[in-house]
């Protein structure tokens, strides 16, 4: 292995050397064989970014060349008997050595410095029937396998693993959660099995409301999750503000949600990391699944390409254009559901609903200055006008070149289109036309140069636009043919924002398997930003923004195992062109099994975010809008701690605790009223300040047996200082909740049939209350009016919580599968707030209620062919 390091790998490190300009190799095979390792680094003039690729590359140069003489390896894929799709996370095991791996992504997995002989090689993964294979390893060279796994129909019988239970493999790293779809897939919800539904049931994630996909981790905004769908970035993961999100789960394989701590590999997102992977396709013969419920339908499609590849389609739309489905209509007429009163005031001692303040967990609390909120509502209305619609699609095709030579190609196109019409405040109206949508294109390159050495290049591009138009009045909307197109306001509308966002990327990454104690995994990313922003009101521009941007970076990561320790370093290094910015985030995560039971585990890092999701607080149903940061605005910053435990009790049993403090700086929040000119910097669009949070976590999970499911609690506390908001002191952002519970199950019983429940309860959000209103008589004898407001986000709505079940039955009619499923969402018709607004320009101060979805039961079907 040595000699390669200096041969044929060498002329991979000179070609990508003079690539960043160098003009020669600065890791020259004398240089490093005789300890010049730092010589390597710092020879001759170069960029920060140059520098740090020449380590990167030098880094697996001297870990290639430490490969162990005289001994066998063995490498293969683990496979979906059934299909032949790889399984990621599967875990590999040689029994007689209680070592083992997991596998990569593309199910790969190497494990080296085997002893010549007879090995027996093992794999799991959860939902699967466990196998293992005879392996003869001869001195010198790798065996080549292929596991398939039959997947298990459990019917609530414990499938025993084969192998010993190994170290620390089948331990979760700190902050990850990873699952199966078809494990999301069983909780109950209106329409088709969602993704996001099931993420927001997690410890330490927390939704806005059931109208809301977005994802609230450890205190931070959706807008700083990291979102990869097959390693693309994606913008807009919802349809209809949130109630449904934009990953089909028909095409989906696999997902692993990274609460805090993320590994170097991942990054330029403050908070959290979520890593979707869309199927491959069937290798082995055609398949077809096809979903239908009340609301959309959808079509999945997949088969080989020869021996050599697969394909797969997927596609879903709504038909409420074509079928006025009267459940569709229903949801979207609860979804605005309004109640509107006029607010009081009482003593502190009074109680009204949702006026109370936070406190509690180092919070302050007791009444306003003018006392206790308490609101007297009059009316409800839940029946408007509305035309909705949202279509998405997926693609992949895969081919393999040669058996060290794999390429993909993948997308993803979806888009949604709403003109509603709202009861607004003293009879007025609210008119929005949105329109909001994303695109994804994929070319990866995966080659593998050695058993232990494999490399990927990947060119992507994603495109979001979106369109938001309003107005307060009874005038009517532009022509209908006006909502699909960007870049400017529609007419007879009193505000629009439009927003545009190119992310155009280019990545090329190497995962090197030394021995099965040793990975390293190092890379480089180039990305192109063109960002458009505009807002206007009525037929004039208010501000308008078009910027453009590159980003650079590059990251080196290794783990490696000392027995029952296991270590994560990791360095990110990332350069920002606009404002010249340049940032380092080193990053660590470690993991220790005291015995076969009990594991501690732990992580800390630093993290930066470019771009920035423009969120309006006081409008919870409008389009997302993104926007690079500039010379004028500062990357946002954060830096995360966490530690945990995890016991497992049993086979199919696992408790998980951790604790965890996050510090963020240069965080910030939109300004909707400043007036901008082409001269005006970015940063007046923001106020900044910084934040905290902090907390801790505990899960119970069962995976295996009649009842599977898992109890999550979240006690946590999340406060901002802006020195522009509240006179400069902390407030808590609306999304903070002290407490949040779920309870999942999905329960066997039986014949084909399972039964599925889950109840979530959350302190209710943080909300600004107007506490009073008066006149000051001027000595001219005009009077003027004032607001007298809290402190921001004093008050909290009425606590959050809700109970759905659903109802499962398999069944099979000659060679066509598939399911019926009856599901109750809200079953005891808990009529939760989703936000409140008020006027306050009258001397009597309206208050309006927007209400959450009412019970809706739901059934839908599923085929598989």
């Amino acid at each position: 292995m040595g000699a390669f390091c200096f041969t044929d790998f060498n002329r991979v490190l000179q070609f990508s050397y003079r690539t960043w300009g160098t003009g020669k190799s600065m890791c020259e095979s004398n240089k490093c064989q005789k300890g010049g390792f730092l010589n390597c680094l710092w020879e001759g003039e170069g960029e920060t970014m140059k520098r740090v690729m020449q380590l990167f590359l030098c880094v697996v140069c001297v870990a290639i060349s430490t490969q162990a003489y005289g001994q066998g390896a063995v490498r293969g894929t683990v496979r979906d008997a059934s299909n032949g799709e790889t399984l990621p996370n599967a875990n590999v095991v040689i029994d007689s050595l209680r070592i083992g791996v997991a596998t990569d992504k593309a199910g790969y997995f190497v494990i080296g410095n085997l002893s010549p002989g007879l090995h027996r090689v093992s794999a799991s993964y959860i939902g699967y029937a466990s196998q293992s294979v005879l392996v003869v390893v001869i001195q010198g060279e790798t065996a080549r396998i292929v596991i398939e796994l039959e997947p298990a129909e459990l019917m609530g019988e414990e499938i025993e693993a084969i192998g010993e239970r190994v170290a620390p493999t089948e331990v979760t790293p700190v902050s990850a959660f990873g699952t199966r779809v078809t494990e999301l897939a069983r909780i109950p919800t209106v329409g088709q099995p969602d993704l996001m539904r099931g993420i927001q049931l997690l410890p330490g994630v927390q939704a806005a409301s059931e109208n809301s996909a977005g994802l609230y981790v450890r205190g931070g905004t959706p807008g700083q999750n990291l979102i990869l769908l097959d390693d693309v970035v994606v913008y807009n993961p919802n349809h209809l503000f949130g109630f449904f999100s934009t990953f089909n789960p028909d095409a989906l394989k696999d997902v692993t949600l990274i609460k805090g701590t993320f590994p170097a590999r991942y990054g330029d997102r403050l908070s959290s990391v979520l890593d979707i992977t869309n199927l491959d396709g069937n290798r082995k013969s055609f398949d077809a699944r096809a979903s239908m419920d009340l609301i959309s339908a959808g079509l999945t499609v997949g088969g080989p390409v020869g021996d050599r590849g697969s394909w797969m389609f997927s596609g879903r739309r709504t038909y409420q254009e074509v079928l006025n489905s009267p459940l569709f209509d229903h949801i979207v007429d609860e979804m605005f559901s309004t109640r509107i009163g006029t607010i009081g005031t009482a003593p502190v001692t009074g109680g009204g609903p949702g006026g109370l303040r936070g406190g509690g967990f180092g919070g302050r609390q007791g009444g306003g200055r003018f006392g206790q909120a308490r609101f007297n509502f009059q009316q409800q209305t839940s029946d408007f006008g509305q035309d909705y619609g949202f279509y998405d699609t997926n693609f992949k095709l895969n081919f393999d070149v040669s058996d060290n030579d794999r390429v993909s190609v993948s997308g993803y196109m979806g888009n949604d289109a709403l003109n509603l019409s709202l009861p607004s405040f003293r009879e007025q109206t609210r008119d929005q036309l949105m329109d909001w949508g994303n695109r994804i294109a994929r070319f990866k390159w995966l080659h593998i140069y050695t058993d232990n050495l494999i490399g990927n290049v990947q060119v992507s591009a994603s495109r979001y636009l979106s369109n938001f138009d309003v107005a307060t009045n009874q005038n009517e909307a532009a022509n209908s043919d006006q909502a699909g197109q960007g870049g400017g306001g529609r007419r007879g509308f009193a505000l629009n924002r439009n927003n545009e966002l190119n992310d155009l990327t280019a990545k090329l990454t190497f995962d090197l398997y030394s021995g099965p104690f040793h990975t390293t995994r190092v890379g480089a990313q180039f990305t192109s930003y063109d960002a458009f922003y505009k807002q206007g009101v009525g037929d004039s521009t208010r501000s308008q923004i078009n910027t453009s941007s590159f980003y650079q970076t590059g990251f080196l990561e290794h783990t490696m195992r000392w027995g029952r320790l296991e270590l994560t370093p990791g360095l990110r290094v990332s350069h920002f062109q606009s404002g010249n910015y340049t940032r380092w985030s080193p990053r660590v995560a470690g993991l220790f099994q005291l015995d076969d039971r009990i594991a501690f585990k732990g992580g800390w890092g630093i993290y930066h975010q470019f771009v920035n999701l423009i969120s309006i607080e006081a409008n919870t149903y409008t389009t997302d809008m993104w926007l690079p940061v500039d010379e004028t605005l500062t990357p946002g910053k954060a830096v995360h701690n966490a530690f945990g435990l995890m016991l497992t009790p049993g086979e199919s049993w696992q408790v998980d605790l951790e604790f965890y403090h996050k510090e963020m700086d240069d965080l910030v929040e939109f300004q909707s009223q400043v007036r901008l000119s082409d001269s005006t910097p970015l940063s007046d669009l923001f106020a900044t300040g910084s934040g905290r949070s902090y907390g801790g976590e505990f899960l119970l999970r069962k995976t295996e047996g009649r009842l599977k499911g898992w109890v999550g609690y979240t006690l946590s506390k999340t406060e901002h200082t802006f020195a522009a908001l509240n006179q400069g002191n902390p407030f808590p952002p609306k999304y903070d909740r002290r407490h949040d519970v779920s309870v999942v199950t999905d329960y066997y019983l039986g014949r084909g049939w399972n039964l599925n429940a889950n109840w979530v309860y959350g302190t209710g959000q943080a909300y600004t209350l107007p506490e009073a209103r008066y006149e000051v008589q001027q000595p001219t004898g005009q009077s003027i009016p004032y607001v007298h407001v809290s402190e921001k986000n004093a008050y909290r709505l009425p606590a959050y919580h809700r109970m759905d079940l659903g109802i499962t039955r398999d069944f099979r009619w000659g060679g066509v599968g598939g399911q019926i499923v009856f599901s109750v969402f809200n079953v005891y018709n808990r009529r939760n707030v989703w936000y409140r607004s008020f006027d306050a320009t009258e001397p009597e101060i309206q208050v309006q209620d927007v209400l959450l979805q009412p019970i809706l039961p739901s059934v839908g079907f599923r085929f598989n062919m």
